[in-house]
């Protein structure tokens, strides 16, 4: 896997409200990663609604990096990718119109601390292994992990101090917020969570006629966004998209290479020996990712038709680099399947023209006289006859006169 590069200019506002490339050009860049988070948290006014010195988001910064794992795709690229994209949507879309200063800090927290500590593996895998994460945790271990490192007692905003100078009802605002946005990651839950949103927005405008003020559509509005940013790779720029499928799918097969083992059931995503990769893109971005961009827009509409400083473009661009992704996966996917299909052609040609000859060959030389008349096979099931005959297939079927007995 080849690592990208990009420019400091990225961690400028405007270059970081671009949806395209996201942060995989900054991959490995820690220094700089950590600057485009300040970035983002400073434009969306979290340093001064929370009264926190940069210094204090620094060494937060520094704290979650070191939390993150070597792993090929939940690392700290991952996690700034995804808040980017959280970034991206909120300012573009200028839903932010609609949050309260709290709604967006936790809203934006949550995308920073969504994967804290990730191992690298699934929560079924977790379970599968009987895991001290799987005990402590029944429902959701991986999610529950990353909201109790973030917002927990003790954890990562308290160590801190992130919202030590806010009112204690606002703090725990926040908190909850998190803990809600954080959980609702976990794909098992990805059903519920499209489905409840889904509902709302099929019922209309009475439905939504307070959406603005109401803090529970709004946080539904949040869990879901951070959904779409979490598996938004196919929605960005194709460098980007095949980049961070090639870290997913070798994270992936990692797994699944480890169940192997394990003498567990292989999920078939995982399993490097008959997966395809352009061919799984198209499936995954077409009945899961492609939906949830659906969602988001759609609730962005209706927020727009209430209120016309709303813009739905960002979505609309995303939507579009992913169908355009999916028409190349899709020709790619049927560019190996017929490449397969072709060799597979060949190979049963070539063993029906090998048998072909060797049936001739043995045919001829029932036939075939030795130089001094005499013929050159044996008396049918003698021993000789039997060492005549492989010595002849050995040479692909010509007549062998000097053949040793």
């Amino acid at each position: 896997m080849s690592t990208p590069t990009r420019t400091a200019s990225a961690l400028d506002v405007e270059s970081l409200k671009v949806w395209d490339h996201g942060l995989y050009g900054l991959h490995k860049q820690n220094d700089q990663l950590r600057s485009a988070l300040f970035t983002m948290v400073d434009d969306l006014g979290l340093p001064k609604f929370l009264d926190v010195p940069r210094a204090t988001w620094d060494a937060m910064f520094r704290k979650i990096e070191s939390l993150m794992h070597q792993n090929p795709y939940h690392n700290f690229t991952h996690i700034c990718d995804v808040s980017q994209a959280v970034y991206c949507i909120l300012t573009q879309s200028r839903i932010t119109e609609w949050l309260t200063p709290a709604e967006t800090t936790y809203s934006f927290l949550s995308a920073i601390c969504h994967d804290l500590d990730h191992p690298g593996n699934s929560n079924l895998l977790e379970r599968n292994m009987g895991t001290a994460l799987s005990k402590k945790f029944a429902d959701s271990p991986l999610e529950n992990h990353h909201r109790e490192l973030a917002c927990a007692t003790g954890g990562i905003l308290d160590e801190f101090g992130i919202l030590s100078k806010v009112p204690v009802d606002t703090q725990n605002f926040i908190k909850s917020g998190m803990s809600e946005v954080i959980l609702a990651t976990d794909m098992a839950k990805h059903a519920v969570k499209t489905g409840a949103l889904r509902t709302l927005l099929n019922r209309g405008k009475e439905a939504l006629e307070n959406a603005k003020s109401d803090s529970s559509i709004k946080c539904l509005f949040l869990q879901n966004l951070l959904k779409c940013a979490d598996i938004s790779n196919q929605g960005r720029a194709k460098p980007a998209a095949d980049f961070w499928n090639s870290c997913i799918y070798t994270e992936f097969y990692a797994e699944g290479d480890r169940d192997r083992r394990d003498g567990r059931p292989v999920n078939p995503l995982h399993n490097r020996d008959c997966n395809d990769i352009a061919k799984s893109s198209v499936g995954f971005g077409s009945f899961v990712v492609r939906p949830l961009f659906e969602l988001i827009h759609d609730f962005l509409k209706f927020a727009a038709s209430v209120d016309p400083v709303i813009r739905t473009d960002i979505i609309d661009h995303a939507i579009a680099l992913l169908k355009s992704n999916s028409e190349s996966y899709k020709a790619e996917a049927e560019a190996k399947a017929a490449a397969k299909s072709e060799e597979a052609g060949a190979q049963e040609a070539g063993a029906e023209e090998g048998d072909a000859e060797e049936a001739n060959a043995e045919e001829a030389d029932e036939e075939e006289p030795h130089s001094d008349g005499e013929a050159t096979s044996a008396a049918p099931g003698s021993p000789d006859a039997a060492v005549t005959k492989l010595r002849r297939t050995s040479l692909g079927g010509q007549a062998v006169t000097d053949i040793e007995k």
